[in-house]
């Protein structure tokens, strides 16, 4: 009897490990290809690409040149996506991570698997200038007259609509961009919108004088985060040891530094060394 309660145990135990090692499809296509093959979407200065020759730059393919390096492994730019078509295309087989960070919200939470956070990015509401109806006064975005644009699918739709229930939304298509997003304000279809302040700085070299910062504190402190494929948690804990690695030597820190961001901000590393004198 014990010998066949042993054998039971052994046979579940095997099937256990092989139903989650189903999940872990994104792993074996990464180690079999030596690959990672990342989607994008643009957000200077995090991620660039160049409309002729289809080359990505920024801060975050520095990043992940750092993590290709340390896992030995090829990034592959493969896919430009809309910030609300992430989730599809990571569940469907289409990109293996999405190489932009992204702000977390419970649909991301449920459908994604969610790296450790990179760094984290205070963010604010956005009007067009002259607007100065919500300066130290957020309630008084939570009004049916009001108008709040976002991207059908992003985070700063969804964050937005829960904190401001009674606001009406604009939601723009998932495949929309920064710049359309930001052009709903110019353009009055929206009143206002959530972002960080080193992309509307970006913006506003190119176009002064159409957008402002409302005046207050951040809305909100937003974990800046990669994601892949739901289930996919061999894959993920491989990056987030790389991730650890790259905050606790400073590289990140270092990378945001060369591509002047200063409104994002990387955790402290895991301890805290004393100062030491070399030998």
């Amino acid at each position: 009897m014990r010998i066949l309660f042993a054998l039971f145990l052994l046979i579940l135990t095997t099937s256990i490990a092989r139903a989650e090692l189903v999940h872990d499809k994104v792993y074996e296509s990464v180690m079999s290809t030596n690959t990672i093959r990342c989607g994008s979407a643009d957000w200077p200065p995090f991620i660039m690409t160049d409309p002729a020759t289809k080359q990505v730059s920024g801060a975050m393919k520095d990043v992940m040149d750092e993590i290709g390096k340390r896992m030995g492994l090829q990034i592959a730019w493969t896919a430009t996506l809309g910030w609300g078509e992430i989730t599809t295309a990571a569940n469907s087989g289409k990109i293996d991570l999405f190489c932009n960070t992204i702000w977390p919200d419970k649909a991301q939470l449920h459908n994604m698997t969610l790296s450790r956070p990179l760094f984290y990015t205070p963010t604010y509401a956005y009007v067009r200038a002259g607007d100065n109806r919500f300066d130290n006064n957020y309630d008084a975005i939570n009004d049916p007259a009001v108008t709040i644009g976002g991207i059908d699918g992003d985070t700063s739709y969804v964050t937005m609509r829960d904190y401001f229930p009674k606001a009406h939304m604009l939601a723009l298509p998932a495949e929309s961009d920064m710049p359309q997003l930001l052009m709903s304000v110019v353009t009055k279809k929206a009143d206002l919108i959530l972002a960080d302040p080193s992309v509307i700085a970006d913006y506003d070299r190119m176009n002064p004088g159409k957008i402002r910062q409302v005046k207050g504190k951040p809305l909100f402190v937003m974990s800046e985060l990669l994601v892949t494929r739901a289930g996919e948690q061999q894959f993920m804990n491989a990056v987030d040891t790389v991730l650890d690695l790259l905050i606790n030597e400073g590289v990140i820190d270092r990378i945001l530094k060369k591509y002047k961001i200063t409104t994002s901000y990387v955790p402290r590393p895991s301890v805290d060394l004393p100062k030491m004198q070399g030998k």
